[in-house]
């Protein structure tokens, strides 16, 4: 064979070679692409960014429409108080109908939700009690529905501290730019083209979750009964755990932005609130992701040590610079905390049941929730009272926490009962 013709060999054999690698790489592309996994985190990604365009803004909407500020508290004491009861109906669906279906049921709901926002006035109270049945509806079937559906498509318990970094990262790289381009949008096009814009993503988000095919969304008869669930110690901490967090969480989610509103008197203060706190956990997510797999006790109790300062600190600062600057400690402490909270409550959930693990964590949690907008509702001062509360679910957090360490360290140190 002449030099000539070797080389065109040669030549053709690195053409074909980087043709199959080029078609390797595509396929795999494509796969990755195509994947259950891709089309739920693509799905909660729209779904989040849906919400966090409008969500903040829903008790200072209501404010700009004409109602006043009990009535707001009241809207939320109903939402959140339907939802405990409701999460139970979501677990007797999600059995009969599938972790997907009621996911889109969720959609569904906070669509028409929002549909009656945009045709709220003043006084209509019958559909502001219409409002708050559906987003009942929604927070129930969406946190036990896609809580559930991660923990199935997600397998490997030992990635799941990372994995469930990864869910927070993919929910706050949303929040992240939902609230700045919210804010941009309220202010420019007022809140119809802001309520329009959520309803449309919301929608968009649907598409994703209709792709799915592969997913074993039905639990099998292994769930336990919820009269067994907290037989076992463990399961009293962790889930107290959860009840405080959410007090600790919808006080820092609505009760302060409203705060915030009212202090600064603009839309502008709010919006730069929810990046501030966003940025915050985006950058983070994944470090504590991987923190919570090692000990997330301690993390809780440090993250709940953090959020008890910063609510101190903020009834004996009064300066608008230190309440944008708390924002960020509390966006590290809200982090460490929601990480590992769900982090212990996934690995239990696999040996005690996922279906019914997500279900009293989602009841639990609206239902310190539901005690906490009771007490504003009972108070004048509901910022002051507001503030004292949330410090002290955090210190309680702190005890609970270290329970936890202890309890865990009584197990560790049983010896193990041989086999016969």
């Amino acid at each position: 064979m002449s030099k000539f013709h070797l080389v065109k060999a040669e030549r053709g054999v690195k053409l074909k070679f980087m043709q199959s690698i080029h078609t390797y790489h595509r396929h795999k592309i494509w796969q990755i692409f195509h994947t259950d996994f891709w089309h739920f985190d693509l799905s909660i990604w729209l779904h989040v960014l849906a919400r966090s365009l409008i969500n903040v803004f829903v008790p200072i909407l209501l404010l700009q429409i004409g109602y006043e500020l009990k009535t707001v508290i009241l809207y939320m004491m109903v939402f959140i108080g339907l939802s405990v009861p409701l999460d139970f109906v979501s677990h007797s669906l999600i059995k009969r109908l599938g972790a997907k279906n009621v996911l889109i049921l969720a959609v569904v709901s906070i669509i028409c939700s929002f549909v009656g926002l945009y045709l709220l006035k003043v006084d209509q109270f019958l559909l502001l009690f219409v409002m708050a049945f559906l987003m009942a509806v929604y927070d129930a079937f969406f946190w036990t529905s896609h809580l559930y559906l991660f923990e199935k498509i997600n397998q490997k318990v030992e990635k799941i501290g990372e994995q469930t970094g990864i869910l927070f990262a993919v929910k706050n790289l949303a929040t992240m730019i939902g609230p700045a381009i919210g804010g941009s949008v309220l202010i420019v096009g007022g809140p119809h083209i802001l309520i329009f814009s959520s309803i449309v993503v919301f929608s968009v988000s649907l598409i994703p979750l209709f792709q799915m095919k592969e997913i074993h969304d039905k639990p099998g008869l292994e769930e336990p009964l919820f009269r067994n669930f907290f037989k076992q110690a463990e399961e009293k901490i962790n889930y107290l755990g959860v009840a405080l967090f959410g007090v600790l969480q919808s006080a820092e989610l609505y009760v302060w932005p409203v705060f915030i509103y009212l202090y600064f008197n603009n839309i502008s203060s709010v919006a730069m609130v929810s990046v501030i706190l966003s940025v915050t956990t985006i950058i983070s997510s994944y470090f504590f992701g991987k923190a919570a797999k090692r000990d997330p006790n301690k993390l809780i109790a440090l993250g709940a040590l953090l959020a008890a300062i910063v609510w101190i600190l903020r009834m004996i600062i009064s300066t608008g610079f230190f309440y944008f600057a708390s924002v960020f400690l509390m966006g590290v402490a809200i982090l460490m905390m929601s990480v590992a909270l769900l982090t212990r409550l996934f690995n239990r959930g696999r040996e005690i049941g996922p279906l019914t693990a997500m279900t009293m964590r989602n009841a639990i949690s609206m239902g310190g929730q539901f005690i906490f907008w009771l007490i504003l509702a009972l108070f004048v001062d509901v910022f002051g009272i507001g503030f004292i509360v949330a410090t002290v679910a955090a210190i309680a957090l702190i005890i609970s926490s270290l329970a936890g360490v202890r309890l865990l360290r009584e197990k560790a140190s049983q010896p193990v009962p041989e086999a016969h």
